[in-house]
Order: C-alpha cells, then sequence, then structure tokens
C-alpha cells in the first residue's frame, strides 16, 4: 500500500548517513515547499 511505501521511505531518510540528514536546512526547506 501507499503507506507502507511512505513509511519505508521515512524511516531510510533519517538513517545515519543518508543524503536527507546531511543536507543543509534550506536545501531541505526547498524540496519541502515544492
Amino acid at each position: 500500500a501507499d503507506v507502507d511505501k511512505a513509511v519505508a521511505a521515512a524511516k531510510k531518510a533519517f538513517e545515519l548517513g543518508s543524503q536527507w540528514r546531511n543536507m543543509e536546512p534550506s536545501a531541505r526547506g526547498a524540496l519541502l515547499n515544492k
């Protein structure tokens, strides 16, 4: 289901060393507002 995909993506995003965690806060904000 879509919710399972969303949960898996969120878990991956917050793993140590992930691209999301290493990104500048302003860059994260720009992606979220896209």
